[in-house]
């Protein structure tokens, strides 16, 4: 008899996993889920922005309703101190008479008189401040309002760019276009986005005239949706942050230039 042990039954043919299909079915549950969260946070931000122009659209309504405030009380105290001329005015009057002298009486009219213009101007230094404080803190809230609106476009287009990564390869091709004659240009932008732009690699290298070349690198330093471009002509900066920085600063100059030709 032999002492060699057979197994009862056949071993069970190797099972085999496809591992690309489970990776593949991880990023897709993956890119599902950051596209959900991205949509969540588009929505908050909406709300966010609202809320925020509410707020100043508040302020401002308050700002006018403090002011409509100081010039009431300018003109109540414009009628106050009227009724006390008036009563002063006679008072002299009365003494000038009782007294029987034309000098006093003279001199009760020529300080009444005084008293009033005295009255009349400081009424229309008060006014003319009430007026000035309005037009400032109305042209502060405009700016608030301006400088709200702004961070909330910011927010929504970095948010749209990760969302939808071909409207930053337009903002690349953009920044080829203006130096397409050169015979090098570099393309640098964020490693998160290096990936994407590389497929289009050669739809980019398109837009570069005859023999120039192209070439894409990933930098560090730089903040997503950034993009700068080197060539010998010299660096762009095509970067978001930068273009709405720019966008920032003419608006608050233009909005200032138009207040300055107000108050001339």
């Amino acid at each position: 008899m032999s002492n060699v042990f057979k197994p009862a039954s056949p071993l069970s043919e190797p099972r085999t996993i496809n591992l690309r299909e489970v990776v593949r079915q991880h990023q897709t549950l993956n890119i599902q889920e950051e596209q959900k969260q991205t949509k969540e946070s588009i929505l908050t931000l909406k709300k966010e922005a609202e809320q925020l122009y509410k707020q100043a659209e508040a302020k401002l309504k308050q700002t006018e309703a403090d002011i409509e405030n100081m010039i009431v009380q300018a003109r109540k105290q414009i009628e106050s101190e009227k009724k006390q001329w008036e009563q002063e005015r006679q008072q002299l009057i009365e003494q000038a008479k009782k007294q029987g002298f034309e000098a006093g009486f003279e001199e009760g009219e020529s300080r009444a008189h005084h008293q009033y213009q005295q009255i009349i101007d400081e009424t229309r230094s008060i006014i003319d401040l009430a007026r000035q404080e309005y037009e400032n803190k109305l042209s502060d809230s405009e700016m608030d309002i301006l400088d709200i609106a702004l961070k909330a476009a910011e927010k929504i287009i970095h948010l749209k760019l990760s969302d939808q990564p071909e409207l930053f390869i337009n903002i690349v091709k953009s920044a080829i276009e203006e130096v397409k004659q050169m015979p090098q240009v570099n393309v640098y932008v964020h490693p998160s986005q290096y990936e994407s732009v590389m497929e289009f690699k050669q739809e980019l290298q398109t837009i570069v005239d005859g023999n120039g070349n192209l070439s894409i690198y990933p930098k560090h330093d730089i903040t997503e949706n950034s993009c700068l471009i080197e060539s010998p002509f010299g660096k762009i900066d095509a970067s978001i942050d930068t273009q709405l920085r720019e966008l920032k600063s003419r608006l608050f100059r233009m909005f200032e230039e138009a207040r300055s030709l107000e108050n001339e």
